[in-house]
């Protein structure tokens, strides 16, 4: 018994020094003194993608001469109203669709990439009423695309609708959603 103490007081002993040894290390060494990490700007991909606007518009034309009138896009040309007065964006049952136009900031292409859209209702929590994620082709640097979507709306309310741009090297993340305000 005597034996077995004396082998864990000599352990002990010996965990003790090595912990005070490498504890004086570790207290006196800052491995991040004078450093200030901003993981946004360290990436350098040269690419910067932004989902910059939507348009929407009816999939066929009977329901475009039947709603366009009260939608938010330009409709008939024989009524003269201003672009910002209008009642919603699409009407319930009427297959619609909708275009995402995505920027290229950066300077380098930005090879293939996932788009998220979803439209969330404004009056539930999280209560997303469509969700898709569609693939988009390069876009070349300091340029532009519209990519389209179609849908069905099922449910009438306001709502907000986003898009995010999920690209892994993206250099500002900042900038990978853009939203607004969407009415059924």
């Amino acid at each position: 018994m005597f034996v077995g103490s004396k082998s864990i007081l000599v352990f002990l002993s010996l965990a003790g020094l090595i912990l005070s040894g490498f504890s004086g290390f570790l207290s006196d060494t800052n491995f991040n003194e004078g450093v200030d990490f901003d993981y946004a700007s360290t990436k350098s991909s040269g690419i910067n993608l932004s989902p910059a606007g939507f348009e929407f518009q009816y999939a066929n034309n009977a329901d475009f001469q039947s709603y366009g009138l009260l939608s938010s896009y330009t409709c008939c040309d024989t009524v003269n109203r201003p672009e910002y007065l209008w009642i919603i964006d699409g009407m319930v049952n009427k297959e619609q669709q909708i275009g995402i136009t995505i920027q290229n900031l950066g300077s380098t292409g930005s090879g293939q990439f996932d788009l998220r859209i979803y439209i969330e209702h404004n009056e539930y929590d999280e209560f997303i009423i469509f969700d898709q994620i569609i693939q988009v082709a390069t876009i070349s640097g300091s340029s532009s695309k519209i990519v389209y979507v179609n849908w069905v709306p099922d449910y009438s309310g306001n709502h907000t609708i986003r898009a995010v741009t999920q690209h892994p090297q993206d250099d500002d993340v900042s900038n990978d959603m853009y939203s607004r305000h969407y009415t059924v």
